[in-house]
């Protein structure tokens, strides 16, 4: 454990020393998205924060609001996960909206089911039951193992909320087995 964090302060240092040498613009924007990436498992927040906000605002200045959504969803969930969760939730409802204006991709898939978790961490059952099936949907249609097994997981949690508990090993064991899959692929 710590050597990979370790590896994860170098390498958000590397990607932040490159922003900073690259002349391109989207270039930048892409490497700053990395190093608050990078920030996040680390603990970081407020910087991992910054660093998403650097990228948003670099692809707005370029017009990739498909980018700049993204990194607007990666702003929302480090909220969420700095205990800031109703300001990280409007977050990525914001993010929500333009990803959704576009064909459905893996960043959609992804946001659909980071709401769906933050939902349920709120104790929004329903809602979040919807944002996880639309993750689903999605993740199955593309193909995304690590998007399936994050909203399996998450919908398990809300199935043992409803005392559905074979169904919630159902899709615990599903989403562990997704998760052990898609590992030995990479």
């Amino acid at each position: 454990r710590a050597q990979s964090l370790a590896a994860m302060q170098l390498a958000r240092g590397d990607f932040e020393r490159a922003a900073a040498l690259s002349d391109d613009q989207m270039e930048q924007a892409g490497l700053l998205e990395q190093a608050g990436a990078c920030a996040v498992p680390l603990g970081h927040m407020p910087d991992a924060v910054r660093l998403y906000e650097r990228a948003r605002d670099l692809y707005e200045s370029f017009g990739a609001d498909h980018a700049a959504a993204r990194a607007s969803a990666r702003i929302g969930e480090t909220l969420w996960l700095g205990d800031r969760a109703d300001e990280g939730m409007s977050t990525m409802e914001s993010a929500l909206v333009v990803l959704a204006e576009a064909e459905p991709d893996h960043d959609l898939a992804l946001l659909h089911a980071a709401l769906g978790k933050v939902r349920f961490f709120l104790g929004r059952y329903e809602g979040s039951a919807a944002e996880l099936d639309a993750a689903i949907d999605i993740a199955e249609a593309l193909m995304l193992p690590d998007v399936l097994s994050e909203a399996l997981n998450t919908k398990g949690l809300v199935a043992g909320v409803r005392g559905r508990w074979e169904e919630q090993y159902a899709l615990l064991k599903r989403a562990l087995k997704t998760t052990h899959q898609f590992s030995n692929i990479i």
